[in-house]
């Protein structure tokens, strides 16, 4: 037992020693990238919502019914981006990365219809997703808004919902929404 307790103290101070020298000479210890949850294979839908809208372009490419197939790649160079064409003619382009300057997120966002959003700050919280809000010139007139990449989930899927939208139409009806807003969902099977 004593033996036992020697072992055991010995690898604690060494462990303590390791994580010692790491700290003084500046290593940290990688935590997990919360931009990985939004990494891989997922099936985008895309809605406008509001001024008497309900549906939508259909964007990323498939001979199929539901949602389009698109993926988007590992957050290596600290951001995710998904950027897709739609059948209206338009484009729409999504990108969240960190700035490590403000210890928080940039979101930007660019759809022909909805609000469109270029660094827009936005904080991560576990569990929630990222989400800010603030004022901007929306057709020459300031408005707060609000910007979120928000978890959602199904019985059978779960997935990412992102949209910018008047802070003061977050929990109003559709039929009250008088300017349309732009919402992309990333889904997949669980």
């Amino acid at each position: 037992m004593r033996r036992r307790r020697r072992t055991l103290a010995r690898q604690l101070i060494g462990l303590l020693l390791i994580v010692l020298v790491a700290a003084c000479s500046g290593f940290t210890i990688p935590r997990s990238d919360p931009l990985s949850k939004l990494a891989g294979d997922w099936g985008l839908t895309v809605f406008v919502f509001g001024g008497g809208q309900f549906g939508g372009p259909r964007c990323g490419k498939t001979d199929r019914p539901g949602s389009s197939p698109v993926s988007i790649a590992s957050p290596g160079d600290g951001g995710v981006s998904l950027a897709v064409a739609c059948n209206d003619g338009s484009d729409y382009a999504f990108r969240l990365k960190r700035d490590a300057t403000a210890h928080a997120y940039l979101m930007t966002v660019k759809s022909k219809q909805g609000i469109s959003v270029d660094d827009f700050p936005v904080a991560y919280v576990e569990g929630q997703g990222w989400k800010g809000a603030r004022a901007q010139l929306v057709e020459g007139k300031e408005v707060s808004i609000t910007a979120t990449v928000a978890p959602i989930e199904g019985q059978n899927w779960y997935g990412w919902t992102m949209a910018v939208l008047p802070t003061a139409d977050i929990n109003r009806r559709l039929d009250d929404i008088q300017r349309p807003y732009f919402r992309a969902d990333l889904t997949r099977r669980k």
